[in-house]
């Protein structure tokens, strides 16, 4: 179980740390699309149809929800970038040492990070296998 748990905390690291690059580059692109410079672009694109919306209200008061969201949804993305971070660290950490309190970070970082495409961090698995073989270990 420990070699199991070894290699899903290596899986999870790399996978943490590539969708931390991609909410990274995620994030700041909708951070950009928030900078006045581009509102010209978004009206320009909801006037001839390359942008649509939903949103109700004159083209500026529709660009400038469209900004809102883009900004909302940049820091969700920087967040989850930063959990990725910290969760890709605590699955190296435990995969050098796996212990009880790293098994526990890696789960609840794991679930955090929401880095994984499958929609279960390969770390939370791992983090709960070394929970498993603990309490075995100490019967």
């Amino acid at each position: 179980m420990r070699k199991a748990a070894n290699i899903l905390y290596l899986i999870g690291a790399i996978m943490s740390f590539a969708g931390t690059a991609i909410f990274l580059v995620a994030g700041i692109i909708f951070i950009v699309y928030c900078s006045p410079g581009l509102t010209q672009s978004i009206i320009d694109g909801l006037n001839n149809g390359t942008i649509t919306s939903d949103f109700v209200g004159t083209t500026e008061e529709v660009a400038a929800q469209i900004q809102n969201l883009f900004l909302v949804l940049g820091f969700l993305f920087l967040s989850c970038s930063l959990f990725g971070i910290v969760g890709g660290i605590f699955a190296l950490l435990a995969y050098k040492k796996p212990t009880r309190k790293l098994a526990i970070l890696n789960i609840v970082f794991g679930v955090l990070s929401g880095s994984s495409s499958s929609g279960i961090n390969p770390s939370v698995v791992a983090g709960i296998l070394t929970l498993i073989a603990d309490s075995r270990e100490k019967k």
